[in-house]
């Protein structure tokens, strides 16, 4: 069996905000990998398959299902939100990735949803998940 990460499939790039996001470890990741692939499936049950492009789409869920800090919550944001860091979809950034250790060049692939609630007596925001996508990882 191959011992493979997503950080093997990828190239070096440089993101276009030169930091890492940098929040608590999430409690659990979804990893979605998918091929850049249009199928064309015809009435015979034969297919035909047209690859427009070598580099795989990955993308990973950070989900936090008992919350994070109002500071990580508030980074993420901040990230988001900035026209000189991710703005929103447009900017690539850093993160590191604790469950493969690998350093990843990313873009946000979803929306943020950042709970607000005066009845969370921890200190911790509800943040379902945030879904980035994989650009490439970081050079060394």
């Amino acid at each position: 069996m191959a011992n493979k990460e997503i950080a093997d499939y990828f190239t070096t790039v440089t993101p276009d905000y030169d930091a890492f996001l940098s929040v608590i470890a999430p409690a659990s990741v979804a990893e979605i990998v998918d091929k850049n692939q249009v199928v064309h499936d015809f009435d015979d049950g034969s297919d035909r398959v047209i690859t427009l492009s070598a580099t795989p789409i990955a993308q990973i869920t950070l989900q936090f299902p008992e919350g994070i800090t109002e500071e990580d919550a508030g980074t993420i944001m901040d990230f988001f939100l900035d026209v000189n860091k991710a703005n929103g979809y447009a900017r690539s950034f850093k993160y590191f990735y604790p469950k493969d250790g690998h350093n990843y060049v990313v873009k946000f692939k979803s929306k943020i949803s950042r709970k607000r609630t005066f009845l969370n007596h921890l200190g911790l925001v509800p943040v379902d998940e945030v879904v980035l996508k994989i650009v490439g990882n970081v050079s060394a």
